[in-house]
């Protein structure tokens, strides 16, 4: 995280203010209660987890692809035959691999399959855990908007007048 400094340029006048906007409206962070300031702190905070983990997400989600994706080339080369098709009903008691609605043995998968099977198993592990935790922190992003709109009804925080300009720029 960029950490800000000062140098000896630079005035008071010079620097705008920390401004807290919700529901597009500016307050100067400086004027808020210890408890607003503290919440939005913690929120911005979560967001930024909640953020990074959503790109990390993306990217397990397109490996999935991926790894499918191989997966089938190499089923294709191993020229795997399959057990049964979709509408049939599987009679056997050993543990099938099915992909595009065709299953195979899948204790008759060469190590060349197995790898790419290891590698989805473990990615959607991986994923389940990060969407239960993007969920958990879905939820504290609402908790803190909710508190710190209660926060700043309640401490009588005063909006910024004028409330400053918004720049168009993403």
């Amino acid at each position: 995280m960029p950490k800000t400094t000062t140098t000896d340029t630079d005035t008071a006048a010079d620097q705008a203010p920390p401004v807290l906007t919700l529901d597009g409206t500016a307050y100067n962070f400086n004027d808020l209660s210890d408890r607003a300031r503290l919440l939005g702190v913690d929120f911005v905070r979560t967001d930024q987890e909640w953020m990074a983990l959503q790109h990390r997400y993306r990217q397990f989600v397109a490996m999935e692809a991926t790894v499918v994706n191989h997966l089938k080339e190499e089923v294709e080369k191993a020229e795997l035959e399959p057990v049964w098709t979709s509408g049939e009903p599987a009679e056997s008691d050993k543990p099938l691999l099915t992909i595009d609605s065709k299953s195979y043995d899948a204790t008759q998968i060469p190590d060349s399959v197995r790898v790419y099977v290891e590698d989805l198993v473990r990615n959607n592990q991986e994923r389940n855990q990060l969407e239960f935790r993007l969920r958990q922190l879905d939820a504290a992003r609402g908790a803190y908007l909710g508190a710190i709109r209660e926060e700043l009804e309640s401490s009588g925080a005063k909006p910024m007048d004028p409330q400053p300009e918004t720049s168009n720029e993403e």
